[in-house]
């Protein structure tokens, strides 16, 4: 059985490997947008009026952009602002996470159904173990 250290260290490593990570991000000061190019091809763009602490910074400051460690996070050292991948992937920094905070509020007869029948057998299936 492998210590947490070592499980520490495997899951670092396959986050490493499969995890979307920073690999440039720059302002654009014309339309006032961040760009950031992604280690697996993808491109995130979005405006700085999205992300508070951002929307009233000079152009100059903004331009400070730096990628922390790995990629997993870019900052402005000079605004006290960081963003994660995780938060930005998500779009924790737009209105539309609204929408995503609702979860499984959704409701309807087939999901209600389900329920019941899971409530049955004893609840929610449990997950596969992964080996």
């Amino acid at each position: 059985m492998a210590s947490n250290f070592e499980e520490a260290i495997r899951r670092g490593d396959e986050a490493l490997r499969t995890r979307p990570r920073a690999e440039s991000a720059v302002f654009d000061p014309e339309t006032r947008r961040v760009i950031v190019e992604l280690n697996n091809g993808a491109t995130l763009i979005f405006p700085i009026s999205l992300v508070k602490g951002l929307d009233s910074a000079s152009d100059a400051e903004l331009s400070e952009i730096r990628i922390l460690g790995p990629g997993w996070a870019i900052v402005w050292p000079a605004l006290d602002v960081d963003l994660s991948l995780t938060a930005l992937t998500a779009g924790s920094c737009s209105p539309a996470a609204e929408m995503g905070r609702s979860g499984g509020s959704v409701r309807s007869e087939l999901k209600a159904r389900t329920s019941r029948e899971n409530g049955r057998k004893g609840g929610r299936p449990k997950k596969a173990a992964s080996r």
